[in-house]
């Protein structure tokens, strides 16, 4: 099917994500992309996310944050470019997204610098399928600077 999937304590089959998506890192790590990025996606101060790190180092994380949680949770309110370079905003969403995959996924998996978007992925921009699969090349390649800038 090119599915992956782990049998969990129970004997249910859980899908990890797609072997298509699957990359290694430079360690010679494989990560599955999907399966963090849903668990970071269950996050209330996440929209969307996308996991990056083929050929590097470490895994960093695009966020592109759901702007009336973090005004709810922080406080905070204003327009998208103020907020996602606030500090306190980015820290609080990188904090409880950390939190939230420890224990659940190694120490390589987890994001180590993040990316923060003012743009949701859409099919208007390009970044997802017709079948609003998001379009990892595409991302990629509409944040370029900002990724090499993250692994400089």
């Amino acid at each position: 099917t090119g599915d992956c999937g782990r049998l969990d304590e129970d004997g249910f089959l859980k899908i990890t994500g797609r072997i298509k998506e699957q990359y290694k890192l430079l360690n010679g790590k494989y990560v599955f992309p999907a399966a963090i990025e849903e668990d970071i996606g269950l996050e209330p101060m996440v929209a969307n996310a996308m996991i990056y790190g083929e050929g590097r180092d470490f895994n960093i994380c695009l966020i592109v944050p759901d702007f009336e949680a973090v005004a709810r949770i922080t406080g905070k309110v204003g327009d998208p470019a103020t907020l996602v370079k606030d500090p306190e905003v980015t820290r609080t969403i990188e904090e409880r997204v950390v939190n939230a995959l420890k224990g659940k996924y190694g120490g390589y998996e987890i994001p180590k610098k993040f990316i923060f978007l003012t743009e949701n992925f859409t099919l208007e921009n390009g970044t997802l399928t017709q079948t609003l699969k998001l379009k990892r090349r595409a991302v990629v390649e509409k944040y370029r600077d900002q990724i090499e800038a993250a692994y400089a």
